[in-house]
């Protein structure tokens, strides 16, 4: 049931994406945005939803936490302008790999929660969600560019950080928020039926 929330907000994410890219042209900053939010929104999440098991501790609310906190992290490290300029294949890769182990800690993190305190799950993801976007409201609205690429290029990925936000952690909050309240539901008819 929990693996609901990671599935749906993926395959939206999906839908929209590649809507959404085949009808706009992107430069070489909001490529590179659109492959983040494959690996952190779309991949993490179903890997977490298909795992085959989740161990005691990725059930503890630190370790949903430190998720959380290392998700963030690295992807407002990765957003670093010396970073970006860095143009090393290695640093990029690396990079890439830090977004993609977190982020896959961060939705294990929120299945296995999901199971036991979902209001905290809920939580992880509304709050993790709106720094994400902040990131992107920066990448849209700086008055210049940030990167030394075009700052329409700079806005698009801004954009796609922005859409891709709520409809992944908004939307698997959403699915969280409807369990919990069919469980308290069910709770309430048994204990008066």
């Amino acid at each position: 049931m929990e693996r609901a929330s990671a599935v749906v907000s993926a395959s939206i994410v999906l839908v929209a994406g590649v809507a959404t890219l085949s009808l706009v042209e992107t430069g070489h900053l909001a490529r590179q945005m659109a492959l983040h939010i494959a690996i952190m929104n779309v991949a993490a999440p179903l890997a977490a939803a298909w795992s085959p098991s989740r161990s005691s501790w990725t059930s503890r609310r630190w370790f949903l936490i430190v998720a959380a906190l290392a998700q963030m992290a690295f992807l407002w490290a990765w957003h670093l302008p010396a970073l970006q300029h860095a143009g090393s294949v290695p640093i990029h890769l690396l990079m890439m790999g830090a977004l993609a182990v977190s982020a896959l800690g961060f939705w294990v993190a929120i299945l296995a929660m999901a199971s036991k305190r979902r209001w905290a799950a809920v939580a992880a993801l509304l709050l993790t969600g709106k720094f994400a976007c902040l990131l992107g409201a920066l990448l849209i609205f700086a008055p210049n560019t940030i990167y030394r690429l075009p700052l329409d290029d700079q806005q698009l990925a801004g954009l796609f950080m922005v859409t891709a936000c709520p409809l992944s952690y908004a939307v698997a909050g959403i699915v969280l928020a409807a369990q919990a309240l069919a469980d308290l539901e069910r709770g309430r008819r048994c204990a008066t039926g």
